[in-house]
């Protein structure tokens, strides 16, 4: 089956990364699209001579957890750790979001540029780059920042790691992977408008609808 568009049927979502649903199947509902996702996560639920068919094209649960209190992300796939690292992130002045992010994009590098009247400017190519953000919150390798990574936070907001590990979780990163954020120093979440940022938003609020409510 090919992509479906988002019009054709609703949007699925509870509050876990699985999707679980009671179904009912009438013997005359052939051909009812019950659910479907994006053309990158390749799913669709249908009905077919009667059953429920579900046709999916995924990879593993990849869920990471990162503590700003001991300078850690700890990575998992499908409940397994596979990886613990040292990371710096956002000093007070330029905090990394609380929250829950999706890996956007990679590029390797990407090119980073100091906001406009920043102190200490900076145009950096910056190697093993994962978008989280729109606003430009990466999870990268900062060969600058070795001496801090484990130990302070001392980014723009961005989540530094040594090259070897920026290496790694760049290759093992697949778009739409999980990330989650805790005691970075700020009560400020990623607003659910700054990327994927749809797990930030309370589900009183996402069943009421209007993405402009949410900030």
């Amino acid at each position: 089956m090919g992509h479906l568009p988002t019009e054709v049927a609703p949007d699925v979502r509870n509050r876990s990364y699985l999707i679980e649903a009671d179904v009912d199947v009438g013997k005359d509902d052939e051909g009812v699209l019950i659910a479907h996702g994006d053309a990158a996560s390749g799913y669709s639920l249908y009905l077919q001579d009667g059953e429920l068919v579900h046709d999916m094209n995924i990879g593993a649960a990849h869920v990471s957890t990162v503590n700003g209190a001991n300078e850690q992300m700890t990575v998992t796939s499908d409940g397994q750790t596979v990886h613990t690292m040292p990371v710096s992130l956002g000093q007070a002045s330029t905090p990394t979001y609380l929250g829950t992010k999706v890996v956007m994009a990679k590029k390797n590098p990407q090119l980073m540029v100091s906001a406009p009247g920043e102190a200490n400017p900076y145009r950096l190519e910056v190697p093993w780059s994962v978008r989280l953000t729109n606003s430009g919150e990466f999870v990268h390798a900062a060969a600058w920042n070795t001496g801090n990574i484990g130990s302070r936070s001392t980014s723009h907001g961005c989540t530094n790691l040594t090259v070897a590990d920026a290496k790694w979780f760049y290759n093992f990163s697949i778009i739409g992977d999980v990330a989650t954020y805790v005691n970075t120093g700020t009560s400020n979440v990623m607003p659910s408008w700054d990327g994927i940022g749809d797990w930030n938003v309370s589900w009183s609020e996402w069943e009421q609808g209007n993405l402009l409510k949410n900030n």
